[in-house]
């Protein structure tokens, strides 16, 4: 699992208020979502270097956790009391797979609860 891999990651994420450390692999990040992509690589320090961490105080960090498996991996299985939050961070982040997913699986529970 390279989310969180200390040896494998070359960028850190402090996320939510008790900013959990959240780790990933930036070329695998950027090649999957534009928005991070951009993100990664255009912020830099005061040296003109890539930044390698970025503090998102307001973000919620077990569903910034899963999202960032869900971009290295492709895929993704989550409990269904998680899915609201997983899809307020998938449409900020604009992770276009995981919103349809989410926006699936709450339709779906929708429907279930119609029957």
């Amino acid at each position: 699992d390279a989310v969180n891999d200390e040896s494998l990651s070359d960028v850190v994420f402090m996320v939510g208020p008790e900013r959990k450390i959240v780790r990933g692999l930036r070329i695998v990040i950027a090649a999957r979502n534009k928005f991070l992509k951009k993100m990664l690589y255009d912020d830099r320090d005061e040296d003109g270097m890539l930044k390698r961490s970025f503090e998102l105080s307001s973000t919620h960090a077990l569903s910034f956790e899963l999202m960032m498996k869900f971009v290295h991996s492709g895929g993704l299985s989550w409990e269904p009391h998680q899915t609201v939050q997983l899809l307020e961070v998938a449409i900020d982040f604009q992770v276009d797979e995981l919103m349809k997913k989410c926006m699936e699986l709450v339709a779906e529970s929708m429907t279930d609860n119609l029957s």
